[in-house]
């Protein structure tokens, strides 16, 4: 439990570091985003696990910016036991897990006009990363204990309610070894 707690502040001082680092110029961008992705083993297991993040942009032009994301999400563990005749789950207990990795964003109205939208942004957002499960160590658990690569491809948009705070939403493609297929995200923004 140690090395979980430890991992976390060290992931989450590091994201801080980096917002602090960026934060001598204005082009940055501090997202705090909520979603529920379904979580799936074979065809008769499904679940969802709620996911808060961080993440944090740097626009090094004025259509791209790269950054990284922490999240931690929080997910129920289940106990499959299979007899000659029939299988069955059983629930233990709420778990959590931690995501995290880099992201690209493409910023899609600069490339279209030349006058500047300050209130609003459409973006293709790429990232790819790591989400950590902290499920049990039985073998029967589902999901299973572990680390799994994980990428998405999504599509999203900003308003700006003042010229630094806003709201967004983003849809796509989110692929990892318990989810494969649409995923969306949505919360607030703040740029500086």
């Amino acid at each position: 439990m140690a090395k979980v707690i430890d991992k976390k502040l060290i992931l989450i001082s590091l994201l801080f570091f980096n917002s602090f680092l960026f934060a001598i110029a204005q082009k940055n961008n501090i997202v705090l985003s909520f979603s529920n992705i379904q979580i799936e083993d074979d065809y008769w297991f499904r679940d969802n696990m709620i996911n808060f993040q961080l993440e944090v942009n740097r626009n090094i032009t004025d259509y791209i910016g790269i950054g990284g994301y922490v999240g931690f999400g929080l997910y129920e563990e289940w106990l499959f036991e299979q007899n000659i005749n029939s299988h069955s789950i059983t629930f233990l207990d709420v778990t959590n897990s931690m995501h995290y990795g880099l992201n690209i964003n493409l910023h899609i109205l600069p490339l279209l006009f030349k006058t500047k939208m300050s209130r609003f942004d459409l973006y293709i957002s790429g990232k790819t990363g790591l989400i950590s499960l902290y499920s049990s160590k039985d073998e029967n658990i589902i999901p299973k204990r572990g680390n799994y690569f994980d990428y998405s491809l999504m599509g999203g948009g900003a308003i700006y309610l003042s010229k630094k705070f806003g709201l967004f939403v983003e849809a796509g493609n989110k692929n990892f070894k318990y989810h494969k297929g649409f995923n969306a995200n949505y919360g607030l923004t703040y740029r500086f």
